[in-house]
Parts: C-alpha cells; sequence; structure tokens
C-alpha cells in the first residue's frame, strides 16, 4: 500500500491494480477486465463446426452420387458405342448408323474415352484386358475408316 496526503486516491490506484492482476491470473491473461464467456456462447462455435460439418458431408455425399451416375452413364454409353460400332461391320448396319446418326464420330470419342478408361483401371487379367482392349481397338479403326 502506498500511503500519502491523498491516500484515499492511491488506495483506490493500488485496489484497482491488485484486482486486475487478479483477474489476468484467474484468466490466465485473456481477459484483464475478468470478463467470462458463458458456456452457451463458448458452444455456439462447435454448434457451428458441427453444423458445417454435416453440410459439407451432405455437398460430398451429393457429389459421389453424382459421379455414380455419371460412371453408370458414361458405361452404358461405351458399350452401347461398342455394340454399334460392332453391328457397322455389316454394310446394312453401317448404311443405317450413317443415316440414323447426326454425328457418328461421337462413336469413336466415347471409344476412346472406353479404352483410357480400361487402362487405368486394368480390373481384369492381363491376357483378357489385352484381348478386349485390341478388339475395341480395332473397332475404333474400323469406324475411323468407315465413318
Amino acid at each position: 500500500a502506498v500511503v500519502s496526503t491523498q491516500s484515499t486516491g492511491e488506495k483506490r490506484e493500488s485496489n484497482s491494480a491488485s484486482t486486475a492482476a487478479k483477474s489476468e491470473e484467474e484468466n490466465n491473461g485473456d481477459d484483464p477486465f475478468g470478463y467470462k464467456e458463458s458456456p452457451t456462447e463458448s458452444q455456439k462455435p462447435a454448434d457451428n463446426n458441427n453444423k458445417n460439418s454435416e453440410k459439407v458431408k451432405k455437398v460430398v455425399d451429393n457429389m459421389i452420387a453424382k459421379a455414380g451416375e455419371h460412371m453408370e452413364e458414361s458405361m452404358i454409353g461405351s458399350y452401347l458405342a461398342l455394340l454399334i460400332g460392332i453391328l457397322t461391320k455389316e454394310e446394312d448396319h453401317l448404311e443405317m448408323v450413317q443415316k440414323l446418326m447426326p454425328e457418328p464420330k461421337v462413336l469413336i470419342e466415347v471409344l476412346k474415352k472406353f479404352l483410357q478408361f480400361m487402362n487405368m483401371m486394368s480390373l481384369t487379367s492381363a491376357a483378357a484386358s489385352k484381348s478386349g482392349m485390341q478388339q475395341i481397338r480395332s473397332i475404333v479403326h474400323w469406324l475411323n475408316a468407315v465413318l
């Protein structure tokens, strides 16, 4: 305690300084005024994080579902292009495909993408994979020649 002629004023100053020091110790130096958040306020960021993570999970699930649908449609399109390519080896079917398809070159592009996919995946045995891919390549070459 500091003693002087204005002891009341100085006491007040020394008391407020010791109160601030105690408050800082209690709050680990976070808040010199001793303000503490209520539990509901400290829980709000956690709740927001949970809501955000749920939103992110929903978005990711939605994207995975759309990607699955796209993959399924791509596979169906690839097999249809393969079937049409095989059918065009007969003259009658070739003329029909040329007549009915406005852009028959699309078949070639679809089959090229299918080949790329098969190269990346190569899930089947090496011999079966090579044989199937060789057949698809021959159909691509055939379609390039006739379309």
